[in-house]
């Protein structure tokens, strides 16, 4: 069975959300398959916590988890273009 998963999902385990240790059993049951673009949809998610006032040490654990789980979850494939994305700017100019 294929389990995708929608950007909430995962921020919900990144920020310790209370169904998160829920959602954590399923990711090690059947795995973790998203699209190319939820990376991205993460980091901006984990940076707005970040200028909501999150304390630093969250905020880098979150960051951690997020790529532990980008090393390791099946991703859709993506375009040329979009697969040259890196951790974009977190804070505004």
């Amino acid at each position: 069975m294929v389990v995708y998963w929608d950007t909430s999902a995962l921020v919900a385990i990144l920020g310790r959300a209370p169904q998160a240790s829920h959602y954590r059993g399923i990711a090690r049951q059947y795995g973790v398959v998203t699209w190319w673009g939820t990376y991205v949809e993460c980091v901006s998610a984990i940076a707005r916590r970040a200028r909501e006032g999150n304390a630093p040490t969250q905020v880098a654990e979150a960051y951690r988890m997020l790529d532990e789980m980008a090393n390791a979850r099946g991703r859709a494939k993506r375009t040329a273009a979009a697969g040259s994305c890196a951790r974009p700017q977190t804070a505004h100019p």
